[in-house]
């Protein structure tokens, strides 16, 4: 394995550990714990340490092969096109039936 490959392999469990994470809010809620791992914070507490992980191997990558994810003006277009995106399928999810509950702006 190369340390290209290796970055690569570290993403995909970083994303699996944070989907892992989410998983545990929606099923448990924010505030539950992991019975008898009290120590190891909050299902919320999991979900931000989850999420800096991934963006740290993110950032590993990108600065490897000077990609620029999450740096300037490319990124903050991508991410605000990304969110209408998000909003756009949550109002169709809503028309369908399965969103129930407003939807923030």
């Amino acid at each position: 394995m190369t340390y290209d490959e290796l970055l690569l392999q570290c993403l995909q469990e970083e994303c699996a550990e944070l989907i892992k994470a989410a998983s545990k809010i929606q099923r448990f809620g924010p505030r539950d714990y992991y019975p008898g791992r009290e120590h190891e914070g909050s299902n919320k507490d999991k979900f931000i340490t989850e999420s800096h992980d991934l963006l740290a191997v993110l950032h590993m990558i990108s600065e490897r092969h000077e990609l620029g994810i999450g740096e300037g003006n490319r990124a903050e277009v991508a991410i605000k096109e990304k969110q209408k995106r998000v909003l756009h399928y949550a109002e169709y999810s809503k028309r369908a039936g399965t969103l129930h509950g407003p939807i923030p702006r």
